[in-house]
């Protein structure tokens, strides 16, 4: 669905055709690996259905899995493939004049993404033949505590643009893999906490199509509501937490709330803390630098803390207007 995200198809012709093409593509994914299938499509037009739906049912479990590769160099040809008649019961129809012409701005809009430098980067088209930093199996060793001894994976957003909602859209879809692992119980024994910086720049309820209907981006909904009984904690950092989802915020048992002035941020802060702690939110505009408000489910009143300077200091100060 995050492709569905990031493709941004009209409901009506286009999106069944890509989930179609994406599923096809899992299947061929499956078949080079197990039957050495010489095809990087599925070609369907007056082809038998009952290979077809053999074939998938086989490989259902792992088609069905968002952990499912497929290759996305030839995505554009197997939408097209997809545009076929209904045909008969024992075979798929001819090609589809109608539907092709329907999905045309769809395949435009994958092949323009496809020859952007950063979309090229991030999805590995230019990857040279033999080079294994895949970003999955990077993430997984360190997931597997068997595999590794490291204690911090860090993952830079910083060459990834706010164009076309990319941000988010990765941001989701490293969430929604997240998610699927914390449901399989990987992280009930070692627990882990994600933490998510500058996370108004990452977190978005929605994002719009070109058809202006808003596409749910709600992992780390998900995340907050249910993660925790299953080991996977999160922890948000941002500047303007009007910017963040309210499921997501509504979820958060501990806040340490720095100055805010904008009336805005503290009424979504006093929103989503209890009652007997939205009193102590006045402090809030008369905070000096370095001090925060300590907020939490499990402390009966909140505290002003002091936050010490830290050895490194970040290049945050103003530049100067007039030397």
């Amino acid at each position: 669905m995050d492709l569905v995200a990031l493709f941004k198809p009209s409901e009506g012709v286009q999106k069944p055709k890509l989930i179609d093409a994406i599923k096809s593509l899992k299947l061929v994914k499956q078949l080079q690996i197990h039957e050495n299938y010489g095809q990087n499509i599925f070609p369907k037009e007056n082809q038998p259905k009952s290979s077809y739906f053999t074939k998938i049912g086989t490989y259902r479990d792992i088609i069905e899995s968002d952990k499912s590769d497929f290759n996305l160099s030839n995505l554009t040809q197997q939408i097209n493939e997809e545009c076929i008649k209904h045909g008969d019961s024992n075979n798929f129809g001819t090609s589809d004049g109608t539907a092709i012409a329907n999905i045309r701005s769809l395949i435009s809009r994958i092949e323009h993404l496809r020859l952007q430098p950063e979309f090229k980067n991030i999805f590995g088209f230019n990857k040279q033949l033999g080079d294994n930093n895949e970003f999955n199996q990077e993430l997984e060793n360190f997931l597997d505590a068997a595999q590794t001894e490291q204690t911090l994976f860090i993952i830079s957003l910083k060459d990834a643009s706010f164009e076309k909602g990319l941000r988010e859209i990765l941001t989701n879809a490293i969430g929604n893999y997240l998610l699927e692992e914390a449901r399989q119980y990987k992280f009930k024994e070692n627990p882990i906490v994600l933490f998510v910086d500058e996370a108004h720049q990452f977190l978005k309820k929605t994002i719009s199509d070109d058809s202006f209907q808003d596409l749910e981006l709600d992992a780390f909904d998900k995340i907050a509501k249910e993660c925790r009984k299953h080991g996977l904690f999160l922890c948000i950092s941002t500047q303007t937490p009007r910017d963040i989802p309210v499921g997501t915020l509504s979820q958060i048992g501990t806040f340490i709330v720095h100055r805010l002035i904008n009336e805005t941020d503290r009424s979504v802060i006093e929103k989503a803390c209890s009652e007997g702690n939205k009193s102590s939110l006045s402090y809030l505009p008369t905070l000096q630098s370095g001090e925060a408000l300590l907020i939490s489910i499990e402390m009966p009143m909140p505290i002003i803390i002091k936050i010490k300077e830290p050895n490194i200091k970040p290049t945050s100060l103003t530049s100067k207007l007039f030397v």
